[in-house]
C-alpha cells in the first residue's frame, strides 16, 4: 500500500491470504479487524527567492533559489521541481548550464507548456533544507517579472504551506526599470579627478507618433 496524501482512512477489499489457488479477502470474510490508518501531510516546504528584486542593467541576470526544507524527523526525496516563468511584461530565458542541487551541477530542465521541470531524486534530509538554482535573463522591457514554483512528492504537490490539499506556489518578483546608471572611471581614483555619469533611458513599449 503506498499513502499518496494526508488523512485518515479504513482499507478494505485487502488481500488477507492465498491458498486454495485463490485471494481471500476482507469483503469477503469480514473487515479483517478495522484496521485503520492515518497520515499526516509531509513536513516540508519550499521558498523562492531571487538575487535582486530590481535591475536596470541592459543584460540582467538573476539567480534565483528554490529552496526546499524539511522539518520532519524523517527523509523526504522530491522527484520534481516546476517553476514557471513569467510570460509578461515580456518572456524570460533560462540560462543553461546554470543548474545547480545543493551546490552541484544537475542537468538543465525540460520545458514544456510554459514550465521548466527539473526531474530527480532531490533528497532533503530531517531537520535541514536544499536549494536548487539556476539563472535567468529578464528581457530589456520595463515592468515586474514574477515567477511561481512548486515540487512534487511523487503525486503531492509540495508549496509554501505544509497542507497539501491548497495550492499556494513559491513566487519571487524581480522589478525591471528603464533607467540604467554607470559611472567612468571605476574604482578607486585620486582626489580632484572628474568622473562621468551616464544615465540611460530605455522604453520597451509602442511608438507612438
Amino acid at each position: 500500500m503506498k499513502i499518496l496524501a494526508g488523512g485518515t482512512t479504513t482499507p478494505g477489499a485487502l488481500i488477507l491470504d492465498f491458498s486454495g489457488s485463490s485471494f481471500h479477502y476482507n469483503n469477503d470474510y469480514g473487515t479483517g479487524g478495522g484496521v485503520t490508518i492515518t497520515a499526516s501531510d509531509p513536513a516540508v516546504t519550499i521558498a523562492k527567492t531571487a538575487s535582486a528584486t530590481t535591475v536596470t542593467a541592459a543584460s540582467a541576470t538573476v539567480t534565483y533559489t528554490l529552496r526546499a526544507t524539511n522539518t520532519g524527523t524523517g527523509s523526504v526525496t522530491l522527484n520534481d521541481f516546476i517553476d514557471t516563468p513569467p510570460t509578461s511584461p515580456a518572456a524570460t530565458s533560462y540560462v543553461s548550464g546554470s543548474s545547480k542541487f545543493n551546490g552541484a551541477a544537475i542537468a538543465n530542465p525540460t520545458s514544456s507548456g510554459g514550465k521548466l521541470t527539473w526531474s530527480e531524486s532531490f533528497v532533503v534530509p530531517a531537520g535541514t533544507f536544499r536549494d536548487l538554482t539556476y539563472q535567468m535573463t529578464i528581457p530589456n522591457k520595463p515592468g515586474t517579472y514574477t515567477n511561481s514554483a512548486v515540487a512534487m512528492l511523487d503525486y503531492t504537490q509540495i508549496d509554501t504551506t505544509q497542507t497539501t490539499a491548497d495550492n499556494s506556489p513559491a513566487t519571487a518578483s524581480v522589478t525591471r526599470t528603464p533607467l540604467d546608471k554607470s559611472v567612468s572611471p571605476t574604482g578607486t581614483v585620486l582626489p580632484g579627478a572628474a568622473l562621468t555619469y551616464t544615465i540611460a533611458f530605455s522604453n520597451g513599449g509602442v511608438r507612438v507618433r
